[in-house]
């Protein structure tokens, strides 16, 4: 059988373009069994069809180059799917026309327009079902004109506007009723001017100034009802002055004063009944030093001392009676120490070790006729160690042990006579050897 001439000029052009082009693959193993890229080159650069793959092996992203240059539409694609994730056009290497992103439904959700690799014009995202989620302009790849956000109703949710890249003017947001929910004024992607915050109802809710992005100037917040709820004034973004809260009610919450931005003297706390709930002693560097608490009766509730800002040694505190009812031992803000706790009638029903802020040692619990109930032994939070309960008589109804909190190695339960009724034994995984 013999060739004719066109057929062997044919095969003399593939034999010499195969030799010009190499198939490159790359693989995401050192034993090259799962495949990452497949590509053509040309001159040590791609040319053709590339296409990588996700470490399951399905296609990742796939397009054209044209001598090391994206040419045309590339699409990327979901994991473990030929569902598409975006789309987008190339023109001698540089981003061009419409780029087209979709969910793993195929819903398309965002759409954006390139023109020589930066986006220019109209953005617009969407939610799944179709309506428009987002729209806004954008100018040598940053936002530049109106943007605007809605609601899934369609009902705006924020509008704004950006002069190269910055927020200038009004930024309004609004519930889904359509009601205003606050207003905001930029300078150069700066906060300046009023900042207003309303209720649902349309009530005010906030107002603060802002000069050049700090806070500068009285600051007011109300209640659903208009009256005020909170009130003080700001100097360059700290808080300086007498500030205010205030209950539903009208009586006054809090009144704490600052200056440069830090409490001084004592910061006082109020009931709805305008009783003294807390009284807050700060250092001349406005570090807390006490911090009291009262019952609305007046009978102080615990008294803390602070060093550095941290409660230091024994903290007691009371009922409503003045009864005793806790003593907390502290240590650089940690419970370090002895712990007790007390009955209405003043008798110690649990103690406890702490060290560097974890239970350590032996916790007991005793009944109100002063009989040990429980021995727990601690190990840095952990329960670790013998475990013992009695009866108020003093006679043992369990003993065993813990190992990093789980029942460990040989437990015995007795009756209320102190007769022996079961014995279980525990490995240190904490299960019950048959």
């Amino acid at each position: 059988m013999f060739l004719k001439p066109a057929s062997i000029l044919f095969l003399l052009l593939l034999c010499h373009y195969s030799k010009a082009q190499d198939t490159v693959r790359t693989y995401y193993d050192e034993k090259k069994s799962i495949l990452m890229e497949v590509y053509p080159t040309q001159n040590e650069r791609i040319n053709g069809r590339y296409q990588r793959y996700f470490e399951d092996g399905s296609l990742q992203l796939q397009g054209d180059f044209v001598m090391g240059k994206r040419e045309g539409l590339f699409v990327h694609f979901y994991p473990e799917s030929n569902d598409t994730l975006k789309t987008v056009g190339y023109q001698d290497g540089l981003r061009q026309g419409p780029a087209l992103s979709f969910d793993e439904k195929g819903n398309l959700i965002q759409k954006v327009e390139f023109q020589n690799d930066r986006m220019e014009g109209t953005l617009e995202s969407y939610f799944p079902e179709g309506a428009l989620k987002m729209k806004g302009t954008f100018t040598n790849s940053q936002p530049h004109g109106k943007h605007t956000v809605y609601y899934p109703d369609g009902t705006v949710r924020s509008a704004s506007t950006y002069e190269e890249g910055m927020l200038e003017g009004s930024l309004k947001s609004y519930y889904e009723s359509g009601q205003l929910q606050s207003e905001e004024h930029y300078s150069a992607g700066q906060l300046d001017g009023k900042v207003t915050a309303y209720y649902p109802n349309g009530q005010l809710k906030e107002q603060s100034v802002y000069e050049e992005g700090v806070q500068d100037g009285v600051f007011t917040g109300y209640f659903e009802n208009g009256q005020i709820a909170k009130k003080g004034t700001y100097k360059n973004g700290r808080p300086n002055g007498l500030f205010k809260t205030f209950h539903l009610s009208g009586t006054t919450k809090e009144i704490i004063e600052y200056k440069k931005g830090k409490p001084i003297d004592k910061q006082l706390l109020y009931y709805p009944s305008g009783k003294k709930s807390e009284v807050i002693s700060y250092d001349r560097d406005g570090v807390k030093q006490q911090h009291t608490f009262y019952h609305e009766n007046g009978q102080v509730q615990k008294r803390v001392q602070l060093v550095g800002g941290l409660p230091q040694g024994q903290v007691v505190s009371y009922d409503i009676n003045g009864n005793k009812q806790e003593v907390i031992p502290y240590q650089n803000g940690k419970w370090n120490g002895h712990y007790r706790r007390f009955d209405e009638t003043g008798n110690l029903i649990l103690e406890q070790g702490f060290k560097n802020g974890k239970q350590h040692g032996e916790e007991k619990t005793y009944y109100p006729n002063g009989q040990l109930k429980t021995l727990t032994t601690y190990d840095f939070g952990w329960k670790h160690g013998p475990y013992q309960s009695q009866s108020p008589t003093g006679d043992i109804l369990v003993e065993g042990s813990f190992w990093f909190n789980k029942k460990s190695s040989v437990w015995k339960y007795y009756d209320k006579k102190g007769t022996h009724i079961k014995t279980e034994n525990y490995d240190k995984k904490g299960k019950l050897v048959e």
